[in-house]
């Protein structure tokens, strides 16, 4: 009935009233599209939505640049994403490569927070540098080269203590602590001379007889 749908003036804006059901726009011309173009913000009009019959997309616009597509796989975004919100991606594609895996980026990721990652982390690039810290930085870097992965000069690798740590500066390496370094083998082969500060005590009880044995 009249009273059902309604297009009508104002005086100042067209409005379309539905009262009953659903608005619905179709276009029944084969492979044509629906468009919708309002002001460009310079006195001209340009495109804010298309829905595409001759490729089944649907494309939203800012100012006549696409920036949201539709297509078969999904959707392509072009520009920025923000989100207020969280992010789940709910696809479990193994990463393998750089290029596959559920979540794939050209470039680099910033993440402000913890990341906690569940299985492994392949850092594939020979070369590969994993800084700590930001004042008093500690860096790996891999060799390329018989499964080495180098400390910096100078910089120390800690256990338990800052003043119990192993360092290197290329030439000579220090192992420091403040009480026991203890080393349990059944062999140790020291090549090059030995100089201690202190005392050397070994505990062996084999007898000497002749200069190549005894403790």
């Amino acid at each position: 009935s009249s009273s059902d749908g309604i297009i009508e003036h104002t005086g100042a804006n067209l409005q379309i009233k539905e009262k009953t059901g659903n608005i619905q726009i179709s276009n029944y011309a084969n492979d044509k599209n629906i468009i919708i173009n309002t002001d460009d913000g310079s006195g001209g009009t340009t495109n804010y939505f298309k829905a595409d019959g001759s490729t089944g997309e649907t494309a939203l616009y800012h100012y006549g640049s696409e920036k949201i597509k539709t297509i078969s796989s999904g959707i392509n975004i072009t520009g920025d994403l923000t989100t207020s919100g969280r992010t789940q991606i709910n696809d479990t594609t193994e990463a393998t490569t750089t290029l596959d895996g559920s979540l794939q980026t050209d470039g680099g990721l910033s993440v402000a927070k913890s990341a906690v990652i569940g299985d492994d982390l392949d850092l594939l690039s020979d070369g590969a540098i994993i800084n700590i810290g930001s004042t008093s930085k500690f860096t790996l870097t891999d060799q390329s080269a018989n499964n080495t992965v180098m400390a910096s000069s100078g910089h120390r690798l800690a256990f338990g203590n800052a003043g119990e740590y192993i360092s290197g500066d290329g030439t000579d390496m220090k192992i420091i602590s403040s009480g026991d370094v203890d080393i349990t083998a059944t062999l140790v082969d020291v090549t090059g001379a030995l100089t201690t500060s202190g005392k050397v005590n070994v505990d062996d009880t084999t007898e000497a007889t002749t200069t190549d044995d005894g403790s």
